[in-house]
């Protein structure tokens, strides 16, 4: 039997049992089909359609970045003694003069922009500035958040990463402080190895960094020292 009529066959199957039900006097109330929920055979055939395509297309940029990786193609910010692969889709920004970034990457996100900030030369051991990013950010109870800390080893990099949630007290592109933001998660990483340390901050909104997460640990592990 071929697709086209074994879907065929599904359907009026399905219509045949809930007829049945309903002339027993047994049918429930069913919800309204969705996009996202929808009650038939084919809508539900649609949809792992378009779900499969979608993790399809996810599959595909995350092998291009990879080759991008392993040839040394696609786009490198250099980074104090460092090549720093660009995801996909991460933009450039300008950064102002007299700042102390050395480069910044800015992520949409349907909650809101996220922010990648890069910095060289800057002093203090690796253990004070996971501790000094831990101090900004607070739980709602107003207290040092909760700190996952991680070591990698990428190369001959060491890579030190540190996330958190809360309310994120941190400072301005001028070194001013910034006006707390709730609802932020915070992913810093402190890499050492290279001639010059060099840092990483990732912030935004809790869900525009989460969906990012995979591409910014995909940058960690493809990070080289020039």
């Amino acid at each position: 039997m071929n697709p086209l009529m074994k879907a065929s066959v599904l359907v009026a199957a399905s219509a045949l049992l809930l007829g049945c039900d309903e002339k027993s006097g047994n049918s429930a109330k069913q919800p309204a089909p969705t996009p996202e929920t929808p009650q038939t055979v084919l809508g539900k055939s649609a949809k792992m359609g378009r779900d499969l395509g979608n993790a399809i297309e996810q599959n595909q940029q995350q092998a291009l970045q990879a080759a991008n990786v392993v040839t040394g193609e696609g786009d490198f910010l250099a980074v104090g003694a460092l090549q720093v692969p660009v995801p996909a889709g991460w933009e450039r920004m300008t950064l102002p003069p007299g700042g102390m970034r050395a480069g910044e990457l800015k992520i949409a996100g349907e909650d809101g922009p996220g922010s990648v900030v890069f910095f060289a030369n800057i002093g203090g051991d690796v253990e004070a500035n996971l501790n000094r990013w831990a101090g900004q950010m607070k739980n709602a109870e107003g207290q040092p958040a909760k700190a996952e800390k991680k070591v990698k080893t990428v190369g001959s990099l060491k890579i030190h990463t540190i996330a958190l949630e809360g309310t994120y007290s941190g400072m301005s592109a001028m070194g001013a402080s910034a006006p707390p933001q709730a609802g932020t998660r915070f992913l810093g990483a402190v890499i050492e190895g290279a001639s010059s340390p060099v840092q990483i901050r990732f912030t935004g909104p809790i869900n525009t960094v989460l969906a990012a997460e995979r591409a910014w640990d995909d940058m960690l592990a493809g990070i080289q020292a020039k």
